[in-house]
């Protein structure tokens, strides 16, 4: 039997994740990064601006990410792989509800990853 956990996030839409002080990495190139420098100033895109932090130390951001310092804005596929290595390797196992998770969250274009934590 499956359990999914109750997972309460802090914001249910980009216009409210606006509003947030969550800092949000953005790896420098990527689809969500070309979206937000492109928007026009009177969309919610242009205003995560300011909650960005764009490098591109996938090591770094990933270990960051699930260490609750911050949350990250990538294509799905993106996220998919990150959870999906994590829970593998870092999780020393867990491969089943990982894959699980990756294949549900797939459905998606874009995703927002928040760990636990300090957020």
């Amino acid at each position: 039997m499956l359990i999914l956990p109750k997972v309460v996030l802090p914001f249910d839409s980009l216009q409210e994740l606006t509003e947030t002080n969550i800092p949000i990495w953005i790896p420098e190139g990527n689809l969500v990064h070309k979206a937000i420098m492109s928007a026009t100033p009177d969309s919610a895109y242009y205003r995560l601006r300011k909650q960005m932090l764009v490098h591109l130390d996938v090591p770094r951001g990933t270990r960051d990410t699930f260490g609750g310092l911050h949350a990250v804005a990538s294509p799905m596929s993106t996220v998919a792989f990150l959870v999906d290595l994590y829970f593998t390797k870092a999780r020393g196992g867990g491969g089943c509800l990982s894959s699980a998770f990756a294949k549900m969250m797939k459905c998606h274009c874009f995703s927002t990853l928040l760990g636990r934590g300090r957020i």
